[in-house]
């Protein structure tokens, strides 16, 4: 494991093989692999925590807080928002999108992504791109389209469509959706 402090200002931090921490006071370009490209990169703007874990073949990228951008690449990703700003550009791999108490855009790529929110993890705004009605899916802990439905938790305008769980303290927007159908939706994690 490699703790890396960066200082103020802009790091460029090179990652190797094993489980690396990112605290970032300034900005950083990180960049790296474990081994063949299981690491896309991460940008760091304003400080905040980044940690990288690669375990049986799935590389977990977790914005612990402050303002970054995650990049997939050709394995498959585990992207984690916590707190702050994260923008998450999924890779070629089956990629999942975890939603933070921040503000979250989760783009997501070719392949079958998975977008979760989950109750420890309540809050925040989150905007999801690139969803694939029939390819993609979403788990929204306790939710069933059906339940979203029948408690006026989902609506559609301007060519979008609007999710709201907890009292309205999470919102999910996917963008240039607009119809949903239930295998959209899996209620439980694999």
């Amino acid at each position: 494991m490699i703790q890396q402090h960066g200082a103020s200002g802009h790091d460029t931090i090179n990652l190797g093989t094993g489980n690396d921490t990112i605290f970032e006071q300034g900005s950083a370009t990180v960049t790296g692999a474990f081994s063949k490209g299981t690491f896309g990169g991460a940008t760091i703007a304003g400080g905040g925590d980044l940690r990288v874990i690669h375990s049986h073949g799935v590389t977990e990228d977790i914005a612990v807080n402050g303002t970054m951008t995650l990049v997939g690449s050709a394995s498959a990703t585990e992207f984690v928002a916590i707190k702050g700003s994260t923008s998450m550009v999924g890779g070629s791999g089956h990629d999942t999108f975890i939603g933070g108490q921040g503000h979250d855009t989760m783009t997501g790529a070719s392949g079958h992504n998975l977008f979760e929110f989950i109750s420890p993890q309540a809050g925040g705004q989150h905007l999801i791109q690139n969803f694939v009605s029939g390819q993609d899916q979403l788990y929204v802990e306790g939710h069933s389209l059906a339940y979203l439905q029948s408690h006026h938790d989902i609506s559609t305008q301007g060519g979008n469509t609007f999710i709201s769980i907890d009292g309205g303290k999470t919102t999910i927007e996917l963008q240039g959706v607009t119809t949903l159908k239930a295998s959209d939706f899996i209620g439980h994690k694999h």
